[in-house]
């Protein structure tokens, strides 16, 4: 039971460390990927667990993102090529960003699972 309580506060004090900005590593424009609607997802190869088509997906400068018209996560930079959702417990892997697409590779996060490489377009209603 300790070990539990260890782990809890690993993971808060974890979580506090990522939220630092580190926008400047970011070798994208964060600017191509926040406030923007971003339509369903196009599966370009599946992996494993399940895909969330919902849309738009918004990532918002102020660190949440909605996911469709009923979800909200938070995310968070995590290295010059990855970001984090929090709820969601994803990594995302940024292949290319554009004003025209997001490409990306969707992992769980602690264990690296892979769950799908998909390409977001701007959300068309």
């Amino acid at each position: 039971m300790k070990y539990a309580y260890l782990k809890i506060l690993l993971m808060f004090t974890l979580a506090a460390l990522c939220r630092c900005d580190n926008k400047e590593d970011f070798i994208f424009d964060v600017d191509l990927l926040v406030s923007k609607p971003w339509g369903i997802p196009q599966v370009i190869e599946p992996g494993t667990g399940s895909i969330d088509l919902d849309a738009p997906t918004i990532f918002y400068e102020e660190g949440y993102v909605e996911i469709g018209p009923a979800k909200t996560d938070f995310w968070s930079l995590r290295s010059d090529r990855t970001i984090f959702l929090e709820q969601a417990q994803e990594t995302w892997f940024i292949i290319d960003l554009s004003e025209e697409r997001l490409y990306v590779e969707k992992n769980s996060f602690p264990d690296g699972t892979f769950i799908v490489k998909c390409i977001y377009y701007p959300f068309e209603p």
